[in-house]
């Protein structure tokens, strides 16, 4: 699956929708919803603050700093707990199965987030005021990279 589709099937508008019908419109069909609803929150605020792009956004979407701090901080426990804590149908957790490529990733992603943070943002002397998250992703190099082989080089 491409990044860009989980990110809409994983985003605040799809656990919405789901609330709604299931609260506002009382459908059978979506009884039970909550933990897919729970689900979709973590990983759509996930994905905006490890995709955070300006020191101008607001809410989740915005660069990590100290006065922000107290948002995305606890929220990144609460996303870490969840992630590990995750069960499949066997009752398994999910980062101990052969499927535990994803889950991991977004765990190391978490572990490193905080800890980027604290090394260049919260310690003195502080080498940044804050973090653009999006700017520590490969993707630049790997599209670099795809557009140097398709011109041959």
């Amino acid at each position: 699956m491409k990044v860009d589709l989980a990110a809409q099937t994983l985003s605040a508008s799809v656990a919405d929708a789901l609330t709604l019908c299931l609260t506002d419109l009382e459908m059978p069909q979506f009884k039970g919803c909550e933990a897919t609803v729970k689900f979709i929150r973590i990983f759509d605020h996930l994905f905006s603050i490890l995709d955070s792009r300006s020191l101008f956004s607001k809410g989740y979407k915005s660069a990590l700093t100290m006065a922000n701090k107290h948002t995305w901080k606890p929220f990144l426990t609460e996303a870490y707990e969840y992630i590990y804590s995750i069960r499949n149908a066997s009752g398994k957790l999910v980062h101990e199965t052969r499927r535990k490529t994803g889950f991991g990733g977004f765990l190391v992603a978490i572990k490193s987030t905080r800890a980027l943070f604290k090394d260049l943002v919260e310690d003195e002397p502080a080498s940044m005021r804050y973090l653009l998250m999006y700017k520590f992703s490969h993707d630049h190099l790997e599209l670099f990279l795809v557009r140097l082989a398709q011109l041959g080089v």
